[in-house]
């Protein structure tokens, strides 16, 4: 019989043949352009092959399709009243005009080009319920008695709210960059599924805009349970009373431990007053811990942003092992970080802007058993002195069917190239820091999305680095391929980080998000890791009860080690499998998935399960744009 190490590569090659053999499309290649402006849109024809308008192919044959599927199963269901009533609750049957996610992604400025230096005349705020309206068709309402109940209970978004967030004005000249900024200012916000800015003319010289923006049902819960006798239950509101606020309240419970049971609360409110100043205060006391703070930052949010910074400060109640007994011993500090950052904007045109920044963290030890100079860095009382100089030059494209399923996704493409430098001044020693990033992306019609990031970094003690790092970190997903009534999309992330002269206590994983999705071992750490993470997604045309379900094949192979002397570790370990994901987009809750694994190549110590039941684990995707100071985090 052969070893599992050849049936695993073998797997993994069969696997790579198929992932990069380009789907069949058959017959037409004609693509929709964005609609006009005014509603309804009116799709027309016309060539393209590019992923920013790829999104569908055959508007008009999938509508068909789509009404064809409930047809049928609404002829079923009116056999009985029972069913008849089923289907009312949970299925909105979908309208050629309405058919949002058929219409393809929009390059993000050149949509408002027409009307650059109008005067608004107006802007209006038209606010849809979560459930059983489009973004896309705002005339179009087909809710069932349960959308109807659901509705009612929810608190639409309040209008000073969605006007808080809106960085233009009546009187103000139409800018294209501007318009299309906000509209992802406005995606990006929690409690909101999607929002359009439309635009009609008024006169010769002046435009009427309406801000359309689609609620989410923004109460829910979520629960993790490792067995009866651990885990934790979550409520949470993402929009609590309709003003953008977010209240989040977690019980935790753990039968083996001294201290039960626990409680933490999270208290969010987005862009406090119009001033794009959020805040966060949370508190946390469970299992003997404690952890509370306060948080306000405000983002370099367009590249018309001038002025950017935050603050933060947290007292931690926590448990450090001591290196002499090796019991667990009590650590008490506070942590102060403060930045401010000024933006300096380059081009208009490419939205190249120069940025720079300054950071000050300070860490207090109140109480801590003894530890030495190289170990438990987090505990140290110092005060790090950090300041950058970056170059970023972002830009968007709105596409969907990448990361979601069933809203508009903003994705980001461009360069940024980040110098920071800084002094460390600790009850060890004093020390410099330096440290360079360059990360850039763009969006190929025939090939894809390909994004990629160097940073290389660390600290600086009598003329030698320790803590240092370098990495290597690229991400591509395909166009959207078609095969039959599904629309694939290929995923690839590679990820290489070296540690140099890291601390004894430090190291890196490739279990679970590291590396290998649902393997847990202690094993699998070192100080230098090679993961690939290789996805399939196919997203089906088919709805039960609101609810949207993807199919995805997976493959996740790592490298890890400690060896001095070797740049690429010699140790791999692998998984693949299958899956889907189940989401409701008119819902706040993340998507679910259900996972099958298998690993041919784990270490003896390896925790897993075939069938695993949670969350989905989000991808990170590419930054461009300008930040605070950091330290490159090892991880």
């Amino acid at each position: 019989m052969l070893p599992a190490k050849y049936i695993c590569r073998c797997l993994c090659l069969t696997f790579l043949c198929l992932f990069f053999i380009p789907a069949y499309i058959p017959g037409q290649t004609d693509t929709i352009p964005p609609g006009k402006p005014i509603p309804p849109r009116t799709p027309q024809l016309e060539k393209a092959d590019s992923l920013i308008t790829d999104t569908l192919r055959t508007k008009v044959l999938q509508n068909l399709e789509r009404t064809a599927i409930y047809d049928s199963l609404m002829v079923r269901a009116s056999r009985n009243i029972w069913t008849r009533r089923l289907y009312e609750i949970f299925f909105v049957t979908p309208s050629s005009r309405a058919s949002g996610e058929n219409d393809p992604p929009r390059s993000v400025e050149t949509y408002f080009s027409s009307y650059s230096g109008m005067a608004i005349r107006s802007v209006r705020v038209r606010k849809l319920e979560p459930f059983g309206t489009s973004i896309d068709d705002t005339l179009l309402i087909q809710e069932g008695w349960m959308g109807k109940g659901l509705n009612a209970l929810h608190i639409n978004t309040r209008n000073r709210i969605i006007r808080n967030n809106l960085i233009f004005d009546m009187g103000d000249r139409i800018d294209p960059m501007i318009l299309a900024e906000n509209e992802r200012i406005l995606r990006s916000l929690p409690f909101i599924n999607d929002a359009r800015i439309l635009v009609s003319r008024a006169g010769v010289d002046s435009v009427d805009l309406v801000v359309i923006t689609r609620d989410v049902f923004s109460m829910g819960f979520d629960m993790m349970l490792s067995d009866l006798n651990e885990g934790r239950i979550e409520f949470f509101d993402r929009n609590f009373l309709g003003f953008g606020h977010e209240w989040e309240n977690h019980f935790l419970w753990d039968g083996d431990r001294n201290s039960k049971t626990g409680y933490e609360g999270i208290y969010r409110i987005n862009n406090m007053w119009g001033s794009f100043i959020h805040a966060r205060l949370n508190y946390y006391h469970a299992f003997g811990r404690k952890n509370y703070g306060l948080y306000m930052n405000r983002n370099f949010l367009t590249p018309r942003t001038r002025y950017a910074g935050g603050l933060q400060g947290r007292y931690v109640h926590d448990f450090i092992p001591n290196d002499t007994t090796g019991l667990s011993e009590e650590v008490d500090y506070t942590y102060q970080d403060y930045w401010l950052g000024r933006s300096f904007l380059l081009n208009p045109g490419n939205r190249s802007r120069l940025v720079v920044a300054g950071r000050f963290i300070s860490n207090r030890i109140i109480r801590r058993p003894e530890i030495t100079r190289t170990s438990f860095y987090k505990y140290h009382t110092k005060n790090l002195l950090l300041g950058s100089l970056t170059f970023s030059r972002e830009n968007f494209f709105s596409s969907r069917l990448i990361y979601n399923y069933g809203r508009t996704e903003d994705i980001s493409y461009g360069t940024r190239l980040e110098l920071t430098g800084g002094l460390e001044i600790n009850e060890f020693n004093t020390r410099g820091y330096t440290a360079v990033q360059v990360v850039g992306g763009k969006e190929y019609p025939a090939v894809g999305y390909i994004a990629a990031g160097l940073s290389a970094g660390g600290f600086i003690r009598e003329g030698m680095f320790e803590q240092s790092l370098f990495q290597v970190k690229a991400s591509y997903f395909s166009p959207l391929l078609i095969a039959g009534k599904y629309r694939i999309r290929n995923f690839v992330h590679l990820d290489y980080t070296l540690g140099v002269r890291r601390f004894t206590d430090e190291s890196i994983s490739v279990s679970n998000d590291y590396g290998i999705r649902g393997l847990l071992s202690d094993s699998l750490r070192g100080t230098k890791r090679l993961a690939l993470n290789l996805e399939s997604v196919a997203f089906s045309p088919f709805t039960l009860y609101g609810f949207r379900f993807a199919f995805f094949a997976w493959t996740d192979m790592a490298l890890v080690g400690s060896e001095p002397g070797q740049i690429i570790p010699t140790e791999w370990y692998g998984g693949l499998g299958l899956g889907v994901r189940i989401r409701n987009s008119s819902l706040v809750f993340e998507t679910f998935q259900i996972r099958f694994a298998y690993y041919p190549a784990i270490p003896p110590d390896a925790r897993w399960s075939p069938v695993t039941l949670g969350r989905e684990r989000t991808l990170e995707p590419f930054y461009f744009g300008p930040g605070r100071p950091d330290i490159i985090t090892y991880r």
